[in-house]
């Protein structure tokens, strides 16, 4: 899909630069002009789908603010990525490794899920 995406990127800045180049020449002002701001209706849709194709879906997604998560200490809203709680300071959400195989666990569930050890 990128190489689509470049060629649409590419055929449409070559239509806008041989336009631009007739408009700032002289050769045929008027009809130069006339496609310019017509095929702008065709140029300026197929740079958004050449740039989409190209991976511009992955840039925007990766700006989206992070997963909202509640505090278990004062049950409010706060960011997962956030060490302390924002409203209370508590740092419950952060739950230890388990105690027994050392795997990661999640600070509400009572058991270990990779070893099923009770939580302490």
């Amino acid at each position: 899909m990128f190489v689509v995406g470049l060629a649409m990127v590419a055929w449409t800045s070559y239509g806008v630069i041989s336009m631009l180049t007739h408009v700032f020449s002289g050769e045929e002002r008027g009809l130069a002009v006339f496609l310019l701001v017509v095929g702008a209706v065709l140029w300026v849709p197929s740079l958004i789908v050449g740039f989409l194709l190209m991976g511009g879906g992955r840039y925007l997604q990766a700006t989206r603010s992070p997963k909202q998560i509640e505090c278990l200490t004062c049950n409010q809203s706060m960011s997962s990525l956030a060490l302390f709680c924002p409203h209370c300071g508590s740092e419950a959400h952060r739950a230890p490794n388990c105690y027994s195989c050392g795997a990661p666990r999640q600070a509400n569930h009572r058991f270990c899920r990779a070893c099923g050890a009770k939580a302490a």
